[in-house]
């Protein structure tokens, strides 16, 4: 029994005494009475201030945890959401490659000086009669160190990792720019950063892809939901992106243990060939992830844009695996 409920029966017992004695002293009761109304009142307004006062540092105790608990909040998802506001932030306008070829198309035809066929004002051989064409007016336009002379329709021989040599038509060619921003907040912009990398579709259905000192060969193609992305890739790329891409981030996709290699930005320079849906000026994200020699290539494109959200998987190869 606690010390409150021992007072609280005292004081009736200490009551029905009085009764009693009233019967026989009256004078004495009142001395009985005035005594118990005394020291019970005094004891219960002091029970009554205590409890007033564990309540109120009750209050702040709840309210210091509070602040407290925001103030341990993990540094990496407090970089989240600042890693989640940079969406926002503002994109190029500037014109693309692809742009900058129409420009120059609206100017006229050209031709080959050796056989008279019209060629197209960034070409830098005849696709008639095969002469280089030295005066092209590609040399205006920035253009991927890797793979630019690549063109629609030219065949391309590569070394399969696993089913050797093969060769194949290019059907489709899209060139991405770079983009980064110089400060990590929602307000800057983000711009070109002057890099440019070509991806290769091949009719055989392989995707070539060059970023920076990398080459990959993806030949599996499955399309992705922004709940797919949520759901597989959100998370582990947040905590990539607070890291300043220096964790070592493991994640699993479709079975698989990946490790997360870069993520960033680009825009679409130029997109074009058979059947392609892709447009020039599309925004997006991607992650390149690794296991061994397998690579996971995502594309996330921002909403509103003209690219497909999907995820190839496919084989990181050497430079020298493919041949034009």
């Amino acid at each position: 029994m606690s010390e409150k409920n021992n007072d609280l029966v005292k004081g009736i017992q200490v009551l029905i005494v009085g009764i009693l004695i009233g019967f026989l002293s009256r004078d004495l009761a009142f001395w009985i009475y005035l005594g118990t109304l005394l020291y019970y009142g005094g004891s219960g307004l002091w029970m009554l201030a205590e409890g007033r006062q564990t309540v109120m540092y009750s209050d702040r105790n709840v309210d210091y945890e509070a602040r407290l608990a925001e103030r341990r909040e993990p540094a990496s998802r407090m970089d989240n959401r600042s890693v989640r506001s940079r969406v926002s932030a503002p994109t190029p306008t500037s014109p693309t490659i692809a742009d900058k070829i129409k420009s120059i198309n609206a100017k006229g035809e050209f031709k080959c000086p050796s056989c008279g066929a019209i060629i197209n004002p960034t070409d830098t051989k005849c696709r008639f009669c095969g002469s280089i064409i030295k005066e092209s007016q590609i040399n205006k336009i920035p253009l991927p160190t890797k793979w630019s002379n690549i063109e629609i329709g030219q065949t391309i021989r590569l070394t399969h990792p696993v089913e050797g040599k093969l060769s194949s038509p290019v059907v489709q060619r899209i060139y991405y720019g770079e983009l980064w921003q110089e400060r990590m907040t929602p307000d800057t912009p983000w711009t070109l950063t002057g890099n440019y990398f070509a991806g290769l579709l091949l009719k055989n259905g392989m995707y070539l892809l060059n970023w920076q000192g990398r080459y990959y060969l993806l030949d599996s193609h499955s399309a992705l939901t922004d709940r797919d992305i949520n759901r597989s890739f959100a998370s582990p790329a947040r905590q990539f992106s607070a890291s300043n891409q220096t964790a070592n981030v493991n994640f699993e996709y479709n079975g698989t243990k990946w490790n997360m290699d870069d993520i960033g930005r680009f825009r679409i320079e130029l997109a074009d060939g058979e059947n392609q849906k892709l447009e020039a000026g599309a925004i997006g994200r991607f992650i390149h992830a690794s296991r061994d020699n397998k690579v996971l290539v995502v594309e996330d494109f921002q909403s509103g844009g003209s690219g497909s959200d999907s995820a190839r998987t496919g084989h990181k190869i050497e430079e020298s695996a493919v041949e034009f």
